[in-house]
């Protein structure tokens, strides 16, 4: 109990914000946040479904033109590419690939995944259930509320 008060203080302290809680059309979203190589590298493969309201965010340092793929990954997802304003940039439903196949090279499974390119430079990545994109009418432009200093500042 003292550390969930000591937790809330802080929270408090720092403008009571989640940087892992971001707002779409009225909509929480309680997300996992990825700020380094190695967390951005893994995503969310493996990830057998997604909560309706959870997902992941990727955090870069800077604006950037990203490329996101589906490697290891075993169900479709929706992905937002986000400036750092908290704009959508472009929105896409990813679908699942195959998995590598008994005698693929890693090579060869990496280059046939279809490529996700945001088009625009964005510096956070949304990745959210699918259909989410359809059912809350997301398009570029959107606006997502985000914790952007905060992200920044745990991005590596």
């Amino acid at each position: 109990m003292i550390l969930v008060m000591a937790m809330t203080a802080l929270l408090c302290a720092c403008g009571g914000s989640d940087p892992g809680t971001v707002e779409i059309r009225g909509e929480s979203f309680t997300l996992t946040i990825s700020a380094d190589d190695a967390t951005r590298a893994r995503g969310l493969g493996g990830v057998a479904s997604i909560p309706d309201h959870g997902g992941m965010i990727f955090a870069f340092k800077a604006p950037a033109h990203q490329g996101f793929w589906m490697r290891d990954c075993i169900t479709d997802m929706d992905i937002l590419y986000v400036d750092p304003q908290g704009f959508v940039v472009s929105a896409y439903t990813m679908v699942a690939e195959m998995p590598r196949g008994n005698g693929e090279s890693e090579q060869a499974y990496f280059d046939r995944l279809r490529r996700y390119p945001s088009g625009r430079p964005a510096q956070f990545v949304i990745e959210l259930k699918a259909g989410t994109i359809k059912r809350l009418k997301i398009e570029p432009g959107t606006k997502v509320t985000l914790d952007a200093k905060a992200l920044k500042e745990l991005a590596k």
